[in-house]
């Protein structure tokens, strides 16, 4: 049976939690984080999120309790936020960092993501992240193995599909491998 993955909310709390990492080195204004994910020739040429959207995304994780803001009034300039990450925001990135993208499609985003602040901050487990999302890329291939009888049954459209999820998912895996020698970890 073919798994057509629709979208769901899960997608924007990854994208919220990835938000966190942006704020682990130092706090931030929103407009000098906004500007830091939207530069084109960082994170920006992969991830794009309006300036309305990326403030919800901070609203849920202040309510969350993962992030805190501060209000400051500088002379007649409006009124700024500064975010700072929580201790709980903290081990919620973390615990995000070390687990493996479920599905293919949000590896262009979200493993992207996952390998930009993985070099930005220097964190510890690249290694680990990299070997968790290439067995779970096996998983995916042993999902989408080729099956003759499906072939044989007429079902020819099956098996173009079946071809072309493991082409991807081979492609991913040697990315990974690629991956693995760019930032000097063994895989």
């Amino acid at each position: 049976m073919l798994n057509i993955h629709t979208m769901t909310n899960m997608e924007n709390a990854d994208l919220e939690i990835a938000l966190l990492g942006f704020l682990l080195e130092k706090s931030k204004h929103g407009y000098e984080l906004y500007k830091e994910i939207s530069d084109s020739a960082g994170i920006g040429g992969v991830w794009r999120v309006k300036i309305g959207k990326m403030y919800s995304m901070l609203k849920k994780l202040e309510v969350q309790g993962f992030i805190h803001a501060t209000s400051e009034q500088d002379g007649n300039r409006p009124v700024r936020n500064t975010y700072f990450i929580t201790k709980s925001g903290k081990n919620v990135f973390n615990n995000w960092m070390r687990t493996p993208i479920k599905h293919g499609r949000d590896l262009r985003i979200l493993f992207l993501l996952k390998i930009y602040l993985m070099r930005k901050d220097e964190l510890h487990y690249k290694k680990e992240l990299i070997l968790r999302q290439k067995a779970e890329c096996e998983k995916w291939k042993e999902r989408n193995k080729l099956d003759s009888h499906e072939r044989d049954e007429g079902n020819s459209f099956i098996w173009f599909v079946r071809k072309y999820r493991l082409s991807q998912i081979n492609g991913f895996i040697d990315w990974l491998d690629w991956c693995g020698e760019e930032i000097g970890e063994e895989t």
